[in-house]
């Protein structure tokens, strides 16, 4: 007889034997195909959270390197003015002038910076201000600013240092006048950080210079040479841009012209501009049946109401006038136009007339307006006339009034209904100075013109006034 002793642990390992061999039980070992996708979600969350916060963590490192030494060459360049005389603290084309360049380039620890050194005199208010100085010298000192820029990781950056030069011992700076220039938008306010450039090839050396207005939107500069031929010029990203101009043969009175510097006095200009806009035009030919076909290739003159100066006839300089012609659509974009009043004119050797636009011109183009114009034609003939009918305050077309044009001497006789956008076309007229107008509408006065002459392409606006 044979005895077989067993132990607790023994016969623990028999029964879990005997259940892996029992049939509908299952040993589950590992994980699941959710768990598994959780898992690598996590993971990946971790990594991406880490490696973000190493990418963040280098750009800093980046930019504080290039911050530094950014700040190491602005010093290092203040330094140098510092060991200047004060008579040499000046910039080269500058007021006032020196041989220190305005702009320059620099590489540090493998990074490319761009130097802006900008130097000007201040008229301090402690003895008073331009005529009112008590010791007639408004060139008080100096003050430099001196900034460096770099192209960053997330776009341009830049820092500015800013020191004042005082002279030695008593202010002996005399001669010359102060400048200033104001740079305001349509609506008078001032407009900061547009760009003044002030050039003056009269002086010696000459001046050249780029600075920006302050907050005010100006720009000071006392001690000035004191001559004639500042010439001005203002603008600012997506602004128009204005100057002052030459005198020459096409332009012999030039409005504004280039700016003049008494000695002690102050010359101030005021300047203009504001946001650009634009205008849209489509050209259509006049047809019985709608819609209209579109007019392709047309070329049209427009032209705004601001001038530059006057020719020797006295006649105005407009600011713009361009030729311009539609695409193969009759459409055409006028983009980056200055808020102005802006007239549309065909020329008879296009071989039309205009019969209607709409909005009926002059256009007036606010900043950063945009409009879009139609322009009806018909075939040119030699004689026309085009009439706008609008109400007493000048801004509102009438729709629907009787326009009789009729010349008993030539028996003409013929009546139109203004269009939707008020107006009432007369082509193939003869020439005469007979013609007569009569504008009727219901709830308005009758309107009666004489004597009307008519040669060429002719435009006539109608007011009809309320009783």
């Amino acid at each position: 007889m044979k005895y077989e002793v067993r132990s607790k642990k023994d016969k623990k390992r028999k029964k879990q034997s005997s259940n892996l061999q029992t049939p509908g039980f299952r040993l589950r070992v590992g994980f699941t195909l959710v768990e598994t996708l959780v898992a690598i979600g996590l993971g990946a969350i971790i990594f991406i959270g880490l490696f973000t916060a190493f990418q963040g963590g280098m750009r800093l490192l980046s930019e504080n390197k290039a911050r530094a030494s950014a700040i190491s060459l602005a010093n290092e360049k203040m330094e140098l003015i510092r060991n200047l005389p004060y008579e040499k603290v000046g910039t080269v084309g500058g007021i006032p002038p020196g041989a220190l360049p305005q702009e320059e380039n620099a590489t540090l620890n493998g990074i490319n910076f761009t130097l802006k050194t900008f130097i000007q005199y201040i008229d301090d208010p402690a003895d008073g201000l331009s005529s009112q100085d008590e010791n007639g010298i408004t060139a008080d000192y100096k003050k430099v600013r001196i900034e460096v820029a770099w192209q960053g990781k997330s776009g341009k950056k830049s820092i500015a240092l800013i020191s004042n030069f005082s002279p030695p011992g008593i202010e002996t700076i005399t001669g010359g006048g102060t400048l200033i220039i104001s740079v305001l938008d349509a609506n008078s306010n001032p407009v900061d950080r547009a760009e003044v450039k002030i050039e003056n090839s009269k002086v010696s050396p000459p001046i050249s210079l780029t600075t920006l207005t302050n907050d005010q939107g100006k720009v000071i500069f006392p001690g000035s040479p004191a001559t004639d031929s500042y010439k001005i010029t203002i603008n600012k990203t997506n602004y128009s841009t204005t100057k002052t101009y030459d005198v020459t043969p096409e332009n012999p009175n030039p409005n504004p012209g280039h700016l003049t510097i008494l000695e002690g006095e102050t010359t101030e200009a005021t300047f203009f501009i504001d946001r650009l806009g634009s205008i849209s035009a489509d050209t259509f030919q006049y047809s019985e049946e709608l819609p209209l076909p579109k007019l392709p290739n047309l070329t049209f003159n427009i032209r705004g109401e601001k001038a530059i100066g006057k020719d020797s006839q006295g006649n105005p300089i407009y600011k713009y006038s361009q030729n311009l012609t539609t695409d193969n659509n009759g459409h055409l974009e006028i983009p980056n136009l200055e808020w102005d009043t802006y007239t549309m004119t065909i020329s008879p050797t296009t071989g039309y007339d205009l019969m209607e636009s709409c909005p009926p011109q002059p256009i007036n183009l606010l900043p950063g307006g945009s409009i879009a114009t139609t322009l009806t034609l018909v075939p040119h003939t030699q004689n026309t006339l085009l009439v706008l009918v609008k109400e007493s305050s000048g801004e509102l077309i009438i729709v629907g009034a009787n326009v009789r044009l009729f010349n008993q001497t030539l028996g003409y006789n013929k009546s139109i209904s203004s269009s939707n956008c008020g107006q009432a076309f007369f082509g193939s007229l003869d020439l005469s100075n007979n013609y007569s107008l009569e504008v009727t509408k219901s709830g308005y006065q009758d309107y009666l013109l004489e004597n009307i002459y008519i040669s060429g392409q002719n435009n006539l606006t109608v007011i009809l006034n309320k009783p």
